[in-house]
C-alpha cells in the first residue's frame, strides 16, 4: 500500500467514526428528554426505602436512565448484585424497565411518591 492510500483509508475510518458518534449523540439526546420528571421528599424517601435500595435508586435517578453495569460503577457494588437491587425497585413501583438490543435500562417510574 502507499502512503496515500493509507491516509485516505484512515481518513474514510475517521469519519465513519465520526458518524457513528453523531448517530449515538443523537439517540442519546432522545433518551434523556424522555426522563419523568420526579417529585418526592426527602423523608419519604428515607422512610420507603432501606438504605442499600436507596444508594442504589438515588444513582438511577442521577443519571436518569442506566443499565446495571453503569449502576454498579457508581456504586462500586457487583453488577449482580445491583441487577437485583435494579428489579427490585421495579416491582415496588419506584423504577420501569425497558430492553434496548440485550441491555436493560432503568429511570425512574415518573409517579410522585408521598
Amino acid at each position: 500500500m502507499t502512503g496515500k492510500s493509507v491516509f485516505s483509508q484512515i481518513v474514510r475510518e475517521h469519519r465513519y467514526v465520526r458518524y457513528r458518534l453523531d448517530d449515538i449523540d443523537k439517540k442519546l439526546s432522545i433518551l434523556l428528554t424522555q426522563v419523568p420528571a420526579v417529585n418526592i421528599t426527602e423523608t419519604n424517601l428515607v422512610n420507603a426505602l432501606p438504605t442499600h435500595l436507596r444508594k442504589t435508586y438515588l444513582v438511577v435517578l442521577s443519571m436518569g436512565e442506566a443499565n446495571a453495569q453503569l449502576v454498579s460503577n457508581a456504586t462500586t457494588r457487583n453488577r449482580a448484585v445491583e441487577s437485583n437491587y435494579l428489579n427490585q425497585l421495579v416491582r415496588m413501583g419506584w423504577l420501569v424497565s425497558r430492553r434496548y438490543g440485550k441491555c436493560k435500562l432503568f429511570k425512574a417510574s415518573g409517579k410522585e411518591i408521598n
